[in-house]
């Protein structure tokens, strides 16, 4: 999410040199999370994610835990998602999905460009950025629609109270749709467990 009104951040001693290179400093603005909580969110979101994904990925989980708790980080302090990040996911998602369900991932594509573009149109009317908009593509490339789906909604259901404690700050889109995407990794067969009931 991108919070426009905010001031951007200065010293960003938070950033890798890579994100500094690709910038992220200029576009970050003062997120729900002080900014020199960013390293230590960032080792804290790690630990955790890594425990969970550990049983079910093993070693890949750590790479995956690393990842999504440093976007989680960022977007927690500066309402950022950084390309450097999003795009190359994103991509992989896309080879991943060919032969699969490419074709609903690009429609779901579509679908977000449509609203990028009427973030931009109408900015103050919009609370995605484009950082959530290509993670969101992202998901849905490397999981599918229904597993997508199932992450979205366990996402914002986990991050619900946070909502309630600050009902009138921006919350970051991105931390539940990562919630969410760990949570189906973890557990394969949430999905199927929240909408069978549904279709019968």
């Amino acid at each position: 999410m991108v919070q426009t009104a905010s001031p951007t951040v200065s010293n960003p001693t938070f950033l890798t040199p890579w994100e500094q290179a690709t910038g992220v400093a200029e576009a970050a603005t003062t997120g729900l999370a002080p900014t020199r909580w960013g390293w230590r969110l960032t080792w804290a979101l790690a630990v955790v994610l890594a425990v969970v994904l550990w049983p079910g990925l093993g070693m890949v989980g750590l790479g995956v835990a690393l990842l999504f708790a440093r976007m989680m980080a960022l977007d927690l302090t500066t309402y950022t998602l950084p390309n450097i990040y999003t795009i190359p996911l994103l991509a992989a998602g896309l080879l991943a999905a060919l032969g699969d369900h490419v074709l609903m991932t690009l429609l779901v594509a579509g679908a977000l460009w449509l609203v990028g573009w009427g973030g931009r149109r109408y900015p103050r009317r919009m609370g995605l950025g484009e950082g959530d908009l290509k993670l969101l593509v992202a998901l849905v490339a490397w999981l599918g629609p229904l597993p997508a789906l199932a992450a979205l909604a366990v996402g914002c259901a986990l991050w619900l109270p946070a909502a309630c404690l600050a009902p009138k700050q921006a919350l970051p889109f991105g931390v539940p749709l990562l919630l969410g995407w760990v949570a189906v990794l973890a557990y394969p067969g949430l999905p199927w467990a929240l909408f069978s009931p549904i279709g019968g």
